[in-house]
């Protein structure tokens, strides 16, 4: 059977990355101050920094139609089954456009995406083995992501400039004066394909101490347990990350790395996001 698994750039994964794993790639498009940008192509973690600053207005859209469709044409030919796995349905019309043209081919699956970042690597390693093992059907294995339970661990974001919020149409300018007015810093919540509050503190640094302990305890007692820490050029991150570490005596695997440029242009500079999930393998399997 070949299996041809499509990621798009919000999985934190550039094009060559993706390649490397035998998979293929959608980038979504990102203009940074007027000019565009082909994402995981033309920019990637490290030149992304390079280009988008405290200052920058960014904007983000879809891979065009036209670019899917001709990849997705050329992999529902050469395969027996094609598998995408966008950015979720929450955060983008990229699911919807990829639906509306996998329903011209029998071959071509679009899993109806809650996730974003490793979490979209950590589900496909798992599909991708399972599949081609025979465990389970290419069908099933993607009933299994769709029905998965994403609310007992959503990710947290900590944005350290929320006018980032603001132009990005997140939080209203009356809620960022008023955050401002107050020195309050909120916590945003990704559960279950969307963003929504969860929770408020003075100070970032106590903040994200208080929240992430918080919600590191109501998942501890869970098996297999994998910490997930991303930033975007924040540079109290590493020492944040440690400290929070040692706060909860924590000794299982780390995912360190950071946000996609994709999704740092809405977190803006400075910004954190932590999250926790059950790897169903042994971490050097998935090589995140």
């Amino acid at each position: 059977m070949k299996l041809a698994i499509v990621v798009d750039s919000s999985c934190g994964l550039t094009k060559k990355e993706a390649e490397k794993r035998g998979w293929y790639f959608l980038p979504l498009y990102l203009d940074i101050d007027g000019k565009e940008y082909k994402d995981g192509i033309d920019l990637n973690v490290d030149n992304f920094l390079k280009i988008y600053n405290e200052n920058s207005i960014a904007k983000t859209s879809c891979t065009p139609i036209g670019e899917a469709l001709q990849l997705i044409e050329k992999l529902s030919k050469e395969n027996d089954f094609v598998v995408i796995y966008p950015i979720s349905m929450g955060l983008s019309s990229q699911q919807q456009n990829l639906e509306v043209i996998s329903k011209e081919f029998k071959n071509v699956f679009v899993i109806k995406s809650k996730n974003v970042c490793q979490l979209i690597v950590k589900d496909l390693v798992e599909l991708e083995k399972d599949v081609l093992a025979n465990e389970v059907t290419v069908k099933q294995a993607i009933s299994r992501i769709e029905k998965r339970d994403y609310t007992q661990a959503p990710i947290l974001l900590y944005p350290k400039d929320i006018q980032v919020l603001v132009r990005g149409g997140r939080l209203s300018p009356s809620a960022a004066k008023l955050a401002k007015l107050l020195r309050i810093f909120p916590v945003i919540g990704f559960q279950d394909g969307n963003l929504e509050k969860h929770d408020k503190g003075v100070t970032f640094t106590k903040t994200f101490y208080n929240t992430a302990i918080d919600h590191y305890k109501k998942l501890s007692k869970k098996n297999k347990i994998t910490l997930m820490f991303l930033d975007t050029a924040n540079p109290e991150a590493d020492k944040m990350f440690e400290e929070f570490r040692n706060k909860i005596n924590y000794t299982g695997p780390i995912i360190r790395y950071s946000i996609p440029p994709i999704i740092a242009a809405h977190t803006g500079y400075g910004a954190i996001s932590i999250f926790f999930t059950y790897l169903e393998k042994d971490i050097k399997e998935y090589n995140f």
